[in-house]
């Protein structure tokens, strides 16, 4: 008896896709904010925006809800957040959102405007391997902790600690807001690891000093 086995898959083929450039941002930018409704991820882009009018009080933002977290962005929003010089993107937090924020993100890249996407570390190595399928292996990824001290999800820390979070992970933002593509690109390509060492305990957060 003869048998002749056959192999169901092709070899990938992937066209490589470069990421938006990039400049240093203006004093008189435009931000772009997107959150998809995922809890506490409108609270982290109101605070890193409030960290960035700080030492940039010129610019301004365009904030954009997503209707539905498990679902691209609309094409109102898009268009909207074509205007902006860059967008910060969150929350990917669990399998179907985490892969639309990547989605969203690769849409604006290749329509020409920068981002900066907030997933949570269990979804970082999926989220990877689905932009590299789109092309965009070194899309920027901001990784952060999912789980924290007693078990509780990001989605469900207090505000306080959100403001203190993005006061711990703002150094990343500032990079990704002034870095040129290459530098960029050569510090997410692949990258799966948080970038920002960023502890899952909440007394290493830094405190926030009254004004």
């Amino acid at each position: 008896m003869h048998f002749e086995l056959y192999q169901p898959t092709v070899a990938a083929h992937r066209t490589e896709i470069r990421i938006a450039a990039r400049r240093p941002l203006r004093t008189d930018a435009c931000v772009g904010l997107l959150w998809n409704t995922k809890p506490n991820g409108e609270l982290l882009l109101d605070e890193i925006a409030l960290l960035l009018s700080a030492n940039n009080p010129h610019v301004t933002f365009t904030k954009q809800t997503k209707p539905q977290a498990s679902r691209a962005m609309t094409d109102p929003i898009f268009s909207e957040l074509q205007k902006c010089d860059i967008v910060l993107n969150a929350l990917g937090d669990c399998g179907a959102c985490s892969s639309w924020t990547c989605h969203d993100a690769v849409m604006l890249e290749r329509a020409g405007t920068p981002t900066a996407t907030v997933i949570t570390k269990p979804f970082a190595v999926k989220c990877r391997q689905e932009v590299r399928a789109l092309g965009m292996e070194d899309l920027p990824l901001v990784v952060l902790p999912h789980v924290w001290d007693n078990g509780i999800p990001f989605g469900q820390l207090l505000p306080d600690i959100i403001r203190r979070v993005a006061i711990a992970s703002f150094q990343e933002f500032q990079f990704l807001l002034q870095a040129s593509s290459e530098d960029v690109s050569d510090a997410y390509r692949k990258r799966i690891e948080p970038r920002t060492a960023l502890s899952n305990t909440i007394n290493d957060l830094p405190e926030i000093v009254m004004q």
